[in-house]
């Protein structure tokens, strides 16, 4: 229990700093590569905040029923949406 208060906690915390979430369902049979495109977009492009959602199940294996991916700002949630798909959505939280 105090695990899933604990996470619950860091997602608000997360959605105070990153407003701006892309959401992507997993497609049939997963992302593949392309998961691996989508963690590497923000460091390529020099930025520093940034936090992506997704999970390992207790043996380590990948379960995924879609991912967030975080940002600080509109423009860059619309340009990460751009190029992988998805629906943006912003917290109403204030920074």
């Amino acid at each position: 229990m105090a695990r899933t208060k604990s996470r619950s906690r860091m997602q608000k915390l997360a959605e105070k700093v990153f407003r701006f979430a892309v959401e992507l369902e997993t497609p049939e049979g997963g992302f593949g590569h392309r998961f691996r495109d989508m963690e590497e977009w923000p460091a390529a492009r020099g930025l520093e905040g940034w936090l992506e959602k997704h999970g390992r199940d207790s043996a380590g294996r990948w379960f995924m029923f879609g991912a967030t991916f975080y940002f600080a700002d509109a423009e860059t949630a619309e340009a990460f949406r751009a190029e992988f798909g998805g629906k943006q959505r912003s917290s109403s939280r204030p920074n």
